[in-house]
This record gives C-alpha cells, sequence and structure tokens, in this order.
C-alpha cells in the first residue's frame, strides 16, 4: 500500500503492479540482459528502458524483496551515506554475515563506525 501512496504523491518510480511491484520491470528488463549479469546492472538498464526516470527512484520488490530508493546521482548517495546517515539495509547485514562476520567495516552504522575509528 506504500506504493500506491509514494505513486499518488507522484515521486518517481517504473510502471508499478498493486500485485507485482516492479517484479514485471525487472522481467522485461531481465529479458534484454545476459542471464548472469550482476543485479546492480538491473538499475541502469531500468533507467535505460524508462527514460523519464531521474537519477534517484523506488523500487518495490513486493513479493520477493523489501522496498528500496534507489539512487545513480553521487551528490545524493552522500547525503544517505555521510550528511544524513541513513540506516543499513537488514538484509546486507544478514547477507554479508557469513563472510565477513557479525562486525565489519561494511554493516556497521555511523555510530559504531565512529566508535571504531576512537579505537
Amino acid at each position: 500500500m506504500i506504493f500506491v501512496e509514494l505513486k499518488r504523491q507522484g515521486l518517481a518510480m517504473p510502471p508499478h503492479s498493486f500485485l507485482f511491484g516492479h517484479l514485471k520491470v525487472f522481467d522485461e528488463v531481465g529479458k534484454t540482459m545476459p542471464s548472469d549479469c550482476h543485479g546492480h546492472v538491473f538499475i541502469k538498464e531500468i533507467r535505460r528502458a524508462y527514460t523519464d526516470l531521474p537519477n534517484t527512484f523506488y523500487l518495490d520488490l513486493w513479493p520477493f524483496g523489501e522496498q528500496m530508493l534507489v539512487t545513480a546521482s553521487s551528490e545524493i548517495a552522500h547525503q544517505f551515506t555521510q550528511e544524513h546517515s541513513l540506516p543499513k539495509f537488514e538484509f546486507l547485514k544478514e547477507f554479508l554475515a557469513p563472510l565477513v562476520g557479525q562486525t565489519s567495516l561494511v554493516t556497521m552504522e555511523a555510530t559504531e563506525l565512529n566508535k571504531a575509528g576512537d579505537i
């Protein structure tokens, strides 16, 4: 329901399905790409397929994933990560824990990183 409201507010996103979120968009774009293509390339190709999308837009991966705000802008990424450090995506921590452990520079929140830098 959140994406219905975001769309109503005029926020940027590719065509959205109430039942499938943006999975149809991923399917359409995926058909034009190699089967072993990395997921990050999808974002670039979605922007290429939907030329009216700005550098920052919303994606809804319901029912297989979380909703997300995606950016291809270094200025906006700077705001997300440094000016107003937003919480890390929970799945990132779960996914990387077996590889890097529970505590790593990649998965630490800004307050944890600041404390670790003081040590």
